[in-house]
């Protein structure tokens, strides 16, 4: 699941990183919420502190924002790590 921003460059580069290996994720654009700003509470509180956008969570678990995600790519674990979670993965 990820909890962006439409106008977010971090939240776009890390939607399209997902999308290069799945399109099984869910995606709430929190900016075209009417409870925006309480959202973005609730969702620092369950992320842990983080409170940037975007804000991604594997199976209720958050990993974090982009720079998370693009950590765990440049270790060459995001592939294992969404098969480990039974992702349908792109061909």
């Amino acid at each position: 699941m990820v909890f962006s921003k439409s106008y977010c460059p971090f939240s776009k580069a890390a939607k399209e990183l997902l999308k290069s290996y799945t399109n099984d994720f869910k995606v709430m654009e929190v900016d075209y919420e009417d409870e925006n700003d309480n959202i973005k509470k609730v969702l620092t509180k369950i992320a842990h502190g983080h409170s940037t956008f975007p804000s991604i969570f594997f199976v209720g678990e958050s990993i974090g924002g982009k720079d998370k995600l693009q950590g765990l790519e440049d270790r060459g674990e995001l592939k294992s790590r969404l098969e480990s979670l039974g992702v349908a993965m792109v061909q």
